[in-house]
């Protein structure tokens, strides 16, 4: 592609009408991989509520999974919600959303009380990793002293002997 071609598909690419236009239509499965393309379909995918509902019925009924996966909720959150109950083939039950979870979720803080889940999530998230990394690097480091002090107590157990010198006449 010329450069005019590459800067006509970069304005198409980032006019957030259009993408908010084609991400209505997507799956679930599709809106996730959407999200990574760039900022700006991010940036739809977050503030537009017309792509989260279009997403959210695409399938007519979504699973708790993916109500909580889409929505940034809780287990407990997602309990709260309106659903119907279903068996499962082996035993067992599923729980599937439909509509009436999608409206009350825009009624109850939308977009905005959306931003806020996403953020508490990356927060917990964040905190988790770093707790994660801290333990394993205090692990680390125990173990790198309960080395040292063996290599300590086994030099002063048996220190190194000095070579004896032998004295020639």
């Amino acid at each position: 592609m010329n450069t005019r071609q590459c800067c006509a598909v970069s304005d198409v690419l980032s006019n957030m009408d259009l993408i908010s236009l084609v991400l209505r239509s997507i799956d679930p499965r599709t809106y996730v991989h959407a999200r990574r393309v760039c900022k700006a379909w991010l940036d739809v995918c977050r503030s537009d509520e017309a792509v989260l509902r279009g997403v959210s019925q695409y399938h007519g009924k979504m699973t708790k999974s993916r109500v909580i996966d889409l929505w940034a909720l809780s287990s407990q959150q997602a309990d709260s919600l309106p659903r119907t109950i279903h068996p499962r083939y082996r035993g067992g039950i599923f729980f599937l959303y439909d509509d009436a979870a999608v409206d009350l979720m825009l009624a109850n803080g939308g977009m905005a009380g959306l931003a806020c889940r996403l953020r508490d999530r990356a927060r917990t998230k964040t905190c988790e990793k770093w707790l994660h990394t801290q333990t394993s690097h205090d692990r680390k480091e125990s173990n790198r002293r309960k080395r040292a002090v063996a290599e300590a107590y086994k030099y002063l157990a048996n220190p190194p002997q000095k070579p004896r010198r032998s004295i020639c006449v």
